[in-house]
């Protein structure tokens, strides 16, 4: 079964630790992926149990953290009404709680992330791409607007460009502003994307990244070998006898003789004085 997208919650705030609330129909087995973007630090955002797959700061003036944590959910995850997620500057943060059905944390491929947002003031930003690994990877592009109140539109890799669904796009209007914007899509034919990028509504500092999910049967799982034991039941003991080691026990098989009959044969006692009586002379 294909990775495939399955469910989005995000937040905002404008301090301290970001709650968001569990994604709708979030099952055991699920994978979970957390981007959040935190402003004004250079500390990863961190949750006890989650893998962080990628840390990324992009310097700057209006500099941005971008962190991707992933989690494989068990059922306390399903559980749960909501994650809260360890803002360890203390700053904004904006973030989106994804829910992937059909992959693993070790399904995720390889990421670009910008590096300086100074390069990408414009409504067309556009960042390099990745190469897909296996047909039907799920690609995740992260828009971000670093420095105002902005939306997102028009997704694009530069090769193949499959149809875009976008999941979210949203903000936070505070002192140094945070829009964040989701975006997925199906690319049908493992190979190369080339650059990724989209359409914003104004010139601001932009950051982006992408990735790819590939699906569970990419793995190789070894199965714990089955051992199969069989016991004759211990015989019991009565008063004084003696028990010894018995003798080996041939099991023989034999077929059943036939039954043969035979019917009574038919008895004729002629009588002596019939003319059909024979007496032959002894001379």
């Amino acid at each position: 079964m294909a990775a495939s997208y399955g469910s989005i919650a995000t937040n905002t705030a404008t301090s301290g630790d970001l709650t968001i609330t569990k994604p709708s129909s979030l099952a055991a087995g699920d994978m979970m992926i957390a981007c959040i973007e935190t402003e004004d630090t250079n500390s990863a955002t961190t949750k006890t149990n989650w893998t962080e797959l990628q840390f990324q700061t992009t310097g700057g003036v209006n500099a941005r953290n971008l962190t991707i944590l992933a989690k494989v959910a068990d059922a306390s995850d399903a559980a749960a009404s909501d994650f809260t997620f360890t803002n360890n500057g203390g700053n904004e943060t904006a973030g989106a709680l994804i829910r992937v059905t059909g992959s693993f944390t070790d399904g995720i491929g390889n990421f670009v992330v910008s590096a300086d947002v100074s390069t990408q003031d414009t409504t067309t930003p556009s960042f390099a791409g990745i190469t897909t690994r296996i047909d039907n990877d799920l690609l995740v592009i992260v828009a971000v607007t670093t420095t105002a109140v902005e939306t997102s539109s028009t997704y694009a890799v530069a090769n193949s460009n499959p149809t875009w669904t976008e999941r979210a796009d949203f903000s936070l209007d505070d002192v140094e502003d945070i829009s964040m914007a989701i975006a997925t899509a199906t690319y049908a034919t493992a190979g190369a994307t080339g650059n990724f990028s989209w359409t914003a509504s104004g010139t601001n500092s932009k950051v982006g990244y992408i990735f790819s999910i590939s699906e569970t049967a990419n793995s190789t799982q070894t199965p714990d070998p089955v051992v199969v034991a069989s016991a004759v039941q211990a015989p019991s003991v009565a008063a004084d006898a003696n028990v010894s080691a018995g003798s080996v026990q041939d099991i023989a098989s034999s077929v059943i003789d036939p039954a043969v009959s035979l019917a009574d044969p038919t008895w004729s006692d002629v009588s002596k004085s019939s003319s059909t009586w024979s007496n032959t002379s002894k001379s």
